[in-house]
């Protein structure tokens, strides 16, 4: 009887004493206190379950993959101001895709159809109307390397043809005693022009990648009866890209990974992504031209857009543009122009999942900025500082054909509540302008 007692006295020692070792021990109640061993052992074996995982992926490359980059342009935009009769009026279809025929070898197609019809005022103060034509097509062939699971290099070159033409013609004369007279002017050419873009891709994750790199063009062509600045211009500059593929076939060793290597899956618009889009691009650019003139061109404007919750994301675009150009018209007369931008706008967007591969994106946009341009033609002038705020609102459908990747489509309008313009001898107008459209979006998410 003794040797029971003792025996059944030992858990209750264990218990009165358990307050002084708690520090070391496991709390089964709160479980505040660090686990032993066993527990942290048994937990590491069978965690818990986060989720499904997203299918394995192929490397950026790989057979049967589709390409596209935030490059591709298709939009149409109409201007209209409230103070003066200009206008301006763009259309552009612009397509660029590519496709892995083999390991790393790609081909493609770029087309570019452009037409603007615009209105405005030179230098001299004569009111005038130009309108421009140009259709080009070209096959592209890509080869990339890859340079680790992260990083790839990624040149690609282009050959094509390209057809032209230009006009202007007076609407108004200049009321200035100074100005010069207005020359109206035709042209027109057809040629080749070549393309080549090496770009330098990151992947931060499947189907979606940045990069950097220098590109050269060269247009074979002249506007003959336009200005020498038209001329075979050569074009040198480096440009980020961004872009997204899909399609393609894992390998043994992408479809053998394990699961828990793979990211959770998601939908686009889940809380805490990071959205990028080809809204953000940075330009250096310097192009000089067969017959006289020159032209350069630098241009940064980053963005983003985060998910705060799920469906509803804030975000923010700037953009820094500076350029100018020089050579003369087709009666001999020099000519300049200079012109810098600066600009921050704000942005609330709600994704309206439609399916799985499909959602409605609209964002609404608040935005302020300034400049200043100056063109000179002989010895007349016009040079002018600006600032602007503007609303915008752009509502594209969305195609999601893979994880973070999306191609969309949709109408947009902009309105300035805010265009005050300043000159040199101190007069000032404001002229408001209202524009209307609808264009193309290409983005990724992380």
């Amino acid at each position: 009887m003794l040797r029971s007692r003792a025996l059944l006295a030992l858990p209750v020692s264990i218990l009165l004493f358990a307050p002084s070792a708690r520090a070391q021990g496991y709390d089964l109640f709160n479980g505040t206190d660090t686990p032993p061993r066993w527990a942290e052992k048994l937990d590491h074996e069978h965690p818990a379950d986060p989720g499904p995982r997203e299918a394995a992926a192929p490397r950026f490359g790989a057979r049967g993959e589709y390409v596209v980059t935030g490059t591709s342009v298709v939009a149409l935009s109409s201007e209209q101001f409230d103070s003066t009769p200009a206008s301006y009026l763009t259309a552009t279809f612009s397509p660029g895709l590519d496709y892995f025929v083999l390991p790393n070898l790609s081909i493609g197609v770029t087309a570019d159809v452009a037409y603007t019809k615009d209105k405005g005022y030179d230098a001299s103060g004569n009111f005038f109307a130009s309108s421009a034509t140009s259709i080009s097509a070209a096959p592209r062939l890509g080869f990339n390397l890859p340079l680790g699971d992260y990083v790839s290099w990624y040149p690609r070159a282009a050959f094509g043809i390209v057809t032209e033409r230009s006009s202007t013609q007076i609407v108004t004369p200049t009321t200035n005693p100074g100005g010069a007279p207005f020359v109206p002017s035709t042209g027109s050419a057809s040629g080749a022009w070549v393309n080549v873009f090496a770009p330098l891709l990151v992947h931060p994750v499947p189907h979606f990648f940045v990069g950097v790199g220098p590109r050269f063009t060269h247009d074979f062509t002249h506007l003959e009866g336009t200005d020498a600045v038209a001329g075979r211009p050569t074009t040198l500059d480096g440009e980020f890209v961004l872009g997204g593929w899909w399609g393609g076939t894992p390998d043994a060793a992408r479809t053998a990974e394990a699961p828990e290597r793979r990211a959770l899956a998601r939908r686009f618009g889940t809380a805490s992504e990071w959205v990028f889009t080809g809204e953000s691009a940075i330009t250096v650019a310097s192009t000089r031209y067969g017959v006289q003139g020159s032209s350069s061109s630098v241009s940064v404007a980053p963005g983003f857009d985060y998910f705060v919750a799920d469906d509803f994301s804030m975000g923010a675009n700037a953009y820094v543009n500076s350029a100018k150009s020089s050579g003369t018209d087709d009666t001999g007369t020099p000519y300049a122009s200079s012109g810098a931008s600066y600009g921050l706008a704000v942005h609330l967007g709600v994704n309206v999942p439609l399916g799985s591969a499909l959602s409605l994106y609209p964002r609404g946009y608040f935005g302020f900025g300034g400049g200043s341009y100056n063109d000179t033609s002989g010895t007349s002038s016009n040079q002018a500082s600006y600032t602007n705020g503007w609303v915008s609102l752009y509502v594209p459908l969305l195609v999601h054909p893979a994880p973070h990747v999306f191609v969309g489509f949709g109408p947009s309008a902009t309105h300035q509540l805010l265009a005050q313009y300043s000159y040199p001898n101190g007069a000032q107008f404001s002229n408001l302008g209202t524009t209307v459209g609808a264009g193309l979006i290409v983005g990724g998410w992380l």
